[in-house]
């Protein structure tokens, strides 16, 4: 008697999002709320299907949180940070 295993596609890989720099501000999502973060490591491709990992520094700058802390994500959680908004005058 011939067991026979199942045939699995290879799933087509998805095109990562950009690469993110060291010194980067991004935008995270915390809570319903979008905090500032800063890259400040790049851990490489460790994420699933080879995806960059970042470390960073989140709740400095214009949003900050009471306790700035250090988290490690990968890039398609992050959000781009909206631009500043100019005073009229």
């Amino acid at each position: 008697m011939a067991i026979s295993f199942p045939v699995m596609r290879q799933e087509t890989p998805r095109s990562h999002p950009a690469r993110v720099k060291v010194g980067e501000r991004v935008g995270v999502s915390v809570g319903g709320r979008l905090l500032e973060a800063t890259v400040i490591e790049d851990r490489g491709d460790l994420g699933a299907r080879g995806q960059q990992v970042v470390r960073l520094s989140v709740g400095e700058g214009r949003r900050a949180t009471p306790e700035p802390y250090e988290v490690e994500m990968p890039v398609d959680w992050l959000q781009p940070l909206p631009s500043p908004r100019r005073k009229r005058r």
